[in-house]
């Protein structure tokens, strides 16, 4: 299956998770320059990053133990030291992930029936949903956690005090510069990070949703094939054994594309499930600790997202299970 093919089938199907992995840098069949550009600024910004965090532990972490300040710089370290892992892992895959691509590609070239094609567009159009809800959703909360920290400038503004309201840092990190004196550089910094990390998490996370639903299409076609048999009990025996035939190959084809799917994101989800149990034990932790309500409420909201995450990627695995039994059941 040729990569024209692949772009076509991307571009009519799959644009969103097509151009969300152009800008990330993730997308295979770009120019070897353009990627490398673009895996490079990811890099660096995430190294830059990363600096501030781990002098905070250096900081919080040893002598002058400080448990809430401690725990907020480790989860920053690991944050994005994870989304860096994660990133470099999927650049990894490419090999393994051109070949989903192609499978793909190749299920729209050869299920040509109307009745079939109607069903893989019903899964895509699935998959392309549930990929703007989690888009919306995560740029939103990176928005709302970007704001929480203006509020007291916000106030400050409409409803001024006789003296400013102390100002909440966008994180509580050890910087090289005043973060007061250099605060709406630094909240700027930060909300350019805050996009550029959410799109790299949101092009991989959904381009492995969009991938299992295209494979959820394939087991309806199974699915479906089976029902055409059993509905047709006049159906001659020759036609009936190549509809049969034609199911098992179609269900063997879907099973070894899940295999793929599973050899491709494994080494990514054994990282997002280590970084779950830390973050969200050492964020309970801070969240005990924590005394003033506005930081509360940040950390609060990172809590919630981490666990919708997880939500959200172990959701599509699901679904897979719930087909195959239903496969298990009709046959």
């Amino acid at each position: 299956m040729d990569v024209q093919k692949v772009e076509e089938v991307y571009d009519q199907h799959l644009r969103i998770n097509k151009t969300l992995q152009i800008h990330s840098g993730l997308w295979p069949y770009r120019p070897i320059k353009e990627k490398l550009i673009r895996r490079t600024i990811v890099f660096i910004m995430m190294a830059i990053f990363i600096f501030p965090h781990i002098n905070g532990m250096r900081t919080w972490c040893g002598k002058n133990m400080d448990l809430v300040l401690c725990g907020e710089n480790f989860e920053g370290v690991l944050y994005l030291g994870v989304v860096t892992l994660k990133y470099y892992v999927t650049i990894l895959s490419e090999p393994r992930i051109m070949q989903i691509h192609k499978q793909i590609a190749k299920n729209w070239s050869t299920l040509t029936d109307s009745e079939e094609q109607s069903i893989l567009i019903k899964h895509s159009k699935q998959g392309k949903i549930v990929t703007i809800l989690y888009l919306v959703y995560l740029y939103a909360a990176g928005f709302a956690f970007s704001q929480v920290s203006m509020v007291p400038v916000i106030l400050d503004y409409i409803w001024p005090l006789n003296e400013s309201r102390p100002k909440i840092l966008i994180v509580h990190a050890e910087y090289i510069i005043d973060p007061l004196q250099y605060y709406f550089e630094l909240y700027g910094a930060y909300c350019i990070l805050t996009f550029v990390n959410l799109t790299v998490l949101i092009s991989i996370d959904t381009a492995f949703s969009s991938i299992v639903y295209q494979n959820l299409g394939v087991f309806s076609i199974v699915k479906n094939r089976l029902n055409a048999v059993t509905k047709r009990p006049n159906e001659k025996k020759d036609n009936a054994y190549e509809l049969i035939v034609g199911a098992i190959r179609l269900h063997n084809s879907a099973l070894q594309f899940n295999d793929l799917i599973e050899m491709s994101y494994r080494k990514t989800f054994l990282i997002i499930l280590g970084y779950t149990i830390l973050f969200l034990s050492v964020g309970g932790v801070i969240l005990i600790e924590q005394t003033n309500i506005m930081q509360f409420i940040r950390l609060a909201m990172i809590e919630v997202g981490v666990m919708i995450h997880l939500l959200y990627l172990s959701y599509p695995g699901q679904k897979v299970l719930d087909y195959s039994s239903s496969i298990c059941q009709e046959s």
